[in-house]
């Protein structure tokens, strides 16, 4: 089994003109990149100076398996992915009211009504790596880190991160001069540019240590066990 194979999806974010386009199916990536619209979407995203994409394979385990619940999503300012499982999910659905497919879903109405964001992620009790961009600070990336592998490659104006090194590794063979950094945990990075480069700051989050509440573990056993691998 690979993970990610239920559905894929990408966020075009582009810059002056400030446009933002989610293209997302339930397909595997290799047959998501042959997608004739999205190849003539991405050609036209070429045109802008500079654009953020948030990439997405999804392992559903909250959710039916269609396009609506595949990632990246957008809620309110913030187009957002998500790898990891909230243990407090449900929890959460109740302390606030709301209802969502996918557990994922839940860190979108917590960045847009809690004070700030780091109040957003204290509230979480799990993993997560969550990439994301606030539509009023469009020229950032930002990636919130807590007990989830985490990566990125930086190289003057061009920065790339995958859940994996190895993978990033893979993915940039033959390109020089990239700066290859295994994530640290507990971590907000924010990417931007900066006198032509990309610079990072690194900022401390709190977040609560990983427990599956029974509920969720039991649905998530139950789904895994109903998987066809």
């Amino acid at each position: 089994m690979s993970r990610g194979r239920d559905s894929t999806g990408l966020a075009l974010i582009g810059h002056k003109p400030n446009i933002a386009t989610i293209y997302k199916n339930i397909v595997e990536a290799d047959t998501f990149f042959r997608d004739q619209k999205l190849i003539t979407l991405l050609c036209a995203y070429r045109r802008q100076p500079f654009i953020t994409i948030l990439g997405h394979t999804r392992f559903a385990t909250h959710g039916a398996i269609t396009s609506e619940n595949a990632h990246p999503f957008k809620e309110g300012d913030y187009f957002f992915t998500h790898n990891g499982v909230l243990s407090n999910f449900f929890e959460l659905e109740r302390k606030f009211n709301v209802s969502y497919e996918v557990d994922s879903q839940i860190i979108g109405y917590l960045l847009n009504n809690k004070k700030n964001e780091y109040e957003a992620f204290k509230e979480l009790r799990g993993s997560f790596a969550i990439p994301y961009v606030d539509q009023r600070e469009l020229d950032t990336l930002n990636v919130a880190v807590h007990d989830q592998v985490f990566s990125y490659a930086i190289r003057d104006n061009q920065v790339y991160y995958s859940s994996d090194i190895d993978h990033l590794k893979k993915a940039l063979k033959g390109h020089r001069g990239f700066q290859f950094v295994d994530g640290r945990q507990n971590i907000k990075y924010s990417f931007y540019s900066l006198n032509g480069s990309i610079a990072v700051s690194k900022t401390p989050i709190e977040a609560k240590a990983y427990e599956y509440q029974r509920e969720t573990y039991n649905q998530y056993d139950a789904y895994r066990s109903n998987r066809n691998y």
